[in-house]
């Protein structure tokens, strides 16, 4: 999670992941929740 971080803090990558932990989401500067193919919070 540190790497990708730095990748997007240094490079100004856009970095995209799907997990289902919500200490790792709580690290995100944004999240996006779907749920049965549907955004449901943004």
């Amino acid at each position: 999670m540190d790497l990708l971080a730095k990748m997007n803090r240094e490079q100004h990558k856009t970095i995209v992941i799907i997990i289902h932990n919500p200490e790792i989401a709580e690290k995100c500067s944004r999240t996006v929740e779907i749920s049965d193919g549907k955004i449901i919070s943004a």
